[in-house]
């Protein structure tokens, strides 16, 4: 179940965007795993080198490897200083006094080491739409890969990257691989949804294009990432510690704002994670929840809420048959895990990456072990339900009226090969027998999806013209 979910919203590669201050990549406050996305900033700050090895598929290319590497150490250094300067011009030394020396870390970028932190590939423009999905990106990363993969196109009339012109936009991508997620309106769903902000600002995180500036969200974040991905601190106990950023009203906890929700669910394989907060900010409680993969989960499950958020929204409620559900809230989007005796029953997300698209997504355990997949995108001109366990994969387009049979990708045990017919008759016999069979799999894949629908999709459509 798990598996499917990931796949879905680990969106590896991040091309540039706007809109929204830091977020951390889920799992960067594992310190105990070496490929946390963390971990590297663990391994700067402990005085290593960050190890490179480039190379440019550019016919033109102008640039010594040297002089890329040194654009990089360039980059990465701009997070400290910026930070270290933040904290002195607030006048705010003994407050952080314990972060000094790192925040004071001098950044070194080698290329001579047995295993690179980073492959950096310098390419011609016309490949970055392939690579970064984005055709208009100078730079992007992918975060899921160890060691990393970056991608970078200098383009003609940019700044001399070799001395210090770098306009941020390298600072943005190698944020990812400090542990930064994106915070424009797509790309920031990939933020951890206990580590987050619900503030709107114009970081680097948010705004990656030239002429953009570090924030005090930056500034923020970068302790926060410190003291939770490198230390696992929690400064100021539970008084916490004001933002940088001076219209902000809550204060941060444990790397955590104390506006956000009681409940983070995260999904940390192979369990669902959720952290419970209390009023003050402090982490409480965490609970893992593996998959029951013996359990069914009809989807049409009502939970009664028993706590809500200021909104009305469900944070904690509870079916008739025991079930709990435990939700969390960021931006556009919802993510709620349904659990039975301290296992996962059922997991969904909700969001809207725009105002022409609403994406849900629901994977729940069915019977005899088996887990299902299903997902709804709303676009402009269609309406699209996906299906996939099983028995295969499947979509159903409500404006086409087309079902789809996209695969026969079999996620459980293979079955048995069918026995040679051993006559003409009996080969007529399994076909038919096999027709059948499949008709029947196309009427409950169709009566499922359609009961996704009515159950999770319909009632929470976007109104046209919002």
């Amino acid at each position: 179940m798990k598996t499917f979910f990931i796949l879905l919203f680990a969106l590896f590669v991040t091309p540039l965007g706007w809109s929204t201050p830091f977020g951390f990549l889920p799992g960067a406050e594992n310190i105990d795993n070496p490929s946390a996305p963390s971990a590297l900033l663990r391994k700067i700050v402990s005085g290593e080198p960050v190890c490179v090895a480039v190379q440019s598929f550019r016919s033109n290319e102008t640039r010594t490897e040297e002089e890329y590497l040194e654009m990089l150490r360039q980059s990465y250094q701009e997070w400290f200083d910026f930070t270290l300067k933040t904290v002195r011009q607030a006048g705010r030394e003994d407050e952080f006094k314990d972060l000094l020396p790192a925040l004071q870390t001098k950044v070194v970028v080698r290329k001579d080491c047995p295993q690179p932190d980073i492959n950096f590939f310098v390419i011609p423009a016309n490949q970055m739409k392939t690579v970064c999905k984005a055709s208009s990106a100078l730079a992007c990363v992918d975060v899921a890969s160890r060691p990393y993969k970056m991608y970078f196109s200098p383009k003609k009339g940019l700044a001399n990257w070799a001395q210090g012109g770098n306009d941020k936009l390298l600072s943005h991508e190698l944020g990812h691989t400090l542990g930064f997620a994106d915070q424009y309106p797509y790309g920031r769903i990939n933020s951890s949804m206990a580590y987050h902000t619900p503030d709107s600002s114009k970081g680097i995180m948010s705004v990656a294009k030239a002429g953009i500036k570090f924030s005090c969200d930056e500034a923020d974040g970068f302790i926060n990432l410190l003291d939770v991905g490198v230390y696992g601190k929690a400064r100021g106990g539970k008084d916490g510690w004001r933002s940088f950023c001076p219209k902000r009203t809550y204060r941060y906890v444990q790397g955590r704002p104390t506006s956000n929700d009681k409940y983070a669910v995260e999904v940390i394989p192979p369990n669902v994670v959720v952290m419970t907060f209390g009023k003050e900010g402090m982490l409480q409680n965490t609970q893992y929840f593996p998959d029951a993969k013996d359990y069914s989960f009809d989807i049409q499950t009502v939970f009664t809420p028993e706590e809500t958020d200021k909104s009305g929204r469900l944070l904690y409620g509870k079916s008739d048959k025991g079930e709990e559900m435990y939700c969390s809230y960021m931006y556009e989007r919802k993510r709620c895990v349904a659990t039975k005796e301290a296992a996962n029953v059922a997991l969904w997300e909700d969001y809207f990456p725009h105002k022409k698209v609403h994406i849900v997504t629901l994977a729940y355990s069915s019977p005899k072990g088996k887990s299902i997949w299903l997902n709804y995108f709303e676009g402009k001109d269609e309406k699209i339900l996906v299906y996939k366990g099983p028995d295969g994969i499947f979509e159903f387009g409500f404006s086409s009226g087309m079902f789809v049979i996209k695969g026969r990708q079999v996620f459980g045990k293979k079955s048995e090969p069918e026995k040679e017919p051993a006559s003409p008759q009996e080969a007529l016999l399994q076909r038919k027998a096999q027709q059948a069979a499949e008709r029947a799999q196309q009427e409950r894949v169709e009566k499922l999806l359609l009961t996704f629908y009515d159950r999770y999709v319909e009632g929470n459509m976007p109104v046209a013209g919002e």
